[in-house]
């Protein structure tokens, strides 16, 4: 079974440092994957979530570096898309981040983050961070491994 089959019709959290990648383009070996997950989301086969934990975490080095264009490459696609959502922290967001982080000790954003995935009904999330692998909550796609496992 290859990838698209898998994440086919699912809801995927994806977390920051895809974000990253997707946009500035900085790892040419995670293109052709990230640009998978992208593409179907375009053509309303794959549905991307995140939460405004992503648009904070992104927007801080173009910011710092006074980069308007990036910081507006990342607006637009976490704030103005009508394919990606982004999701805010509410009460049952919260309530479920303080759960993970006394359960895993996870740091508060990766909290926040995998209780917004959690609470939206994602089917998998995407991330880099290994460490993360130990949740049973959710399923945790690991882009390093979706390489190795895949071919594109």
């Amino acid at each position: 079974m290859g990838l698209i089959d898998i994440i086919q019709n699912k809801t995927i959290f994806i977390d920051t440092a895809p974000l990253i990648y997707y946009i500035e383009d900085n790892n040419k070996s995670y293109s052709k994957i990230l640009d998978l997950f992208f593409e179907m989301n375009l053509k309303m086969r794959t549905q991307l979530i995140t939460s405004t934990i992503s648009l904070l975490e992104v927007l801080v080095i173009p910011f710092k570096t006074n980069n308007s264009e990036l910081a507006e490459k990342y607006k637009q696609l976490l704030c103005h898309s009508n394919t990606f959502k982004m999701w805010g922290v509410d009460t049952e967001i919260a309530t479920k981040a303080a759960e993970l982080r006394a359960k895993y000790r996870l740091k508060t954003p990766d909290s926040i983050q995998i209780a917004t995935a959690i609470c939206h009904f994602s089917d998998f999330f995407l991330t880099n961070d290994k460490q993360l692998k130990i949740l049973s909550e959710l399923n945790i796609l690991i882009i390093d491994e979706l390489i190795d496992n895949y071919s594109f």
